[in-house]
């Protein structure tokens, strides 16, 4: 539950994907370097917007990353490579078939283990470090996803290239992606909006490249790595698909350093928008970053993906812990769409003091492992909102396991 409700920003939802051909085949051997070939062309009908999956299985021997090169359709809108919990057998069937629309498919989604590459628009090279490489173990079944947006009149064909060269020689890091998403967005109609998460950085690490992802109503980016009371400036861009960026040198981030970005929006229209997986009806905000850490090893998911305490939403109301949930509970009462509900919700992180989200989502998250029953979680509000039988026993519970959140959540400055 944790990974989950940390990656979706407190949404209750959200996944993504694309793919190539199998094994043995999309590998190419040059004097110095295999190169593995992931490629995934589809056509995408006019005026529609689609997710086009493909699976592809890692050949025998593994594969050890050290350049990407990229070459994506320009309707591309991301190219995203998963890992899976998939086996071959598993996909046997399925690797020559094109998933449409594979947002909504249940099997490649379900068995989603992390990201390990994003690639945005355009054409590109990335390389990791002397040393470093990213690991793809023999025989692991990728999922590869091309988001295209087809607003012309015809059909169209896509094409989206991706080009993994191995390392020359024996690696001895291995590189990691923090991928994270800033799930509560609200722009109302003819108006400008910013959102704005932090995520905690348990080690020192470096980090490698890095983009901003947001959809066509983004203004600007920016990131920053914050050092106790100190903004120390990482990245930024005007433009809202701007190609990955390759930092040279590498950034250094500390042990206790948090990574912080911004997303600012401009909604020329007469609807709200928030977050979602349409890039024209929706807006999205989420910072991939390519990184390695002192010791050589990837992080676990939870600190991929933002999951560790002392990270989440930043705050830009008043809200206090109790009024974040009672505004989550309000918000799930308001409808009874699941989907819906989750969409309506994502105002009550913005309303809240800025420091306020992330230490009810802290709070939240321990009394979700320690206090689950006896606080009577809603399964609806995905365990945010508690309804207990005993509110007393509930009280005592927090106290005991969750008193560090429970404290940041009532020091005074915030409404209750």
């Amino acid at each position: 539950m944790r990974a989950w409700v940390r990656a979706s920003g407190g949404l209750w939802l959200l996944g993504i994907l694309s793919g190539c051909s199998a094994g043995e085949e999309a590998v190419r051997h040059t004097a110095r370097r295999e190169e593995l070939n992931l490629t995934i062309e589809a056509p995408v009908t006019a005026g529609r917007e689609e997710y086009v999956c493909r699976y592809f299985v890692v050949p025998d021997g593994g594969f050890r990353v050290a350049r990407f090169a990229q070459q994506l359709d320009p309707r591309s809108h991301h190219l995203l490579v998963f890992r899976t919990s998939l086996t071959a057998a598993d996909v046997r069937d399925d690797l020559d078939r094109l998933i449409h629309d594979c947002d909504s498919d249940l099997k490649s989604h379900a068995a989603l283990q992390g990201i390990l590459h994003g690639a945005q628009p355009g054409e590109a090279e990335l390389h990791y470090p002397e040393g470093v490489t990213l690991e793809l173990v023999a025989n692991e079944v990728l999922l590869v996803e091309h988001h295209v947006v087809n607003d012309s009149s015809t059909e169209i064909s896509t094409h989206a290239e991706l080009t993994l060269l191995s390392a020359d020689e024996h690696a001895l890091k291995n590189a990691g992606l923090f991928h994270f998403y800033d799930g509560a967005i609200d722009v109302p109609p003819l108006a400008r909006a910013t959102t704005r998460m932090r995520c905690a950085v348990a080690e020192p690490l470096e980090l490698i490249f890095l983009h901003g992802h947001m959809h066509q109503r983004g203004r600007a980016f920016h990131a920053w790595v914050r050092r106790g009371t100190e903004l120390l400036p990482l990245f930024e861009s005007k433009s809202w698909n701007a190609p990955t960026q390759q930092l040279e040198p590498v950034y250094p981030v500390l042990a206790g350093d948090a990574i912080e970005f911004e997303c600012e929006y401009e909604n020329s229209g007469s609807s709200r928008v928030r977050a979602g997986l349409s890039a024209r009806d929706d807006e999205m905000c989420s910072l991939s970053a390519a990184y390695v850490t002192a010791r050589g090893e990837r992080l676990d998911p939870l600190a991929e993906g933002c999951g560790l305490d002392h990270s989440g939403i930043i705050g830009q109301g008043t809200l206090g812990c109790s009024g974040i949930e009672a505004c989550l509970a309000n918000a799930v009462d308001s409808t009874a769409n699941v989907l819906e509900a989750a969409r309506v919700s994502q105002p009550c992180w913005l309303r809240a003091c800025p420091d306020r989200a992330i230490a009810f989502q802290d709070l939240a998250l321990c009394r979700y492992t320690s206090c689950a029953q006896i606080c009577g979680l809603r399964a609806d509000t995905a365990g945010f909102v508690a309804a207990p039988s005993d509110p007393a026993a509930c009280g005592a519970c927090v106290d005991a396991h969750c008193g560090e959140p429970s404290a940041r959540c009532t020091a005074a400055g915030c409404e209750p």
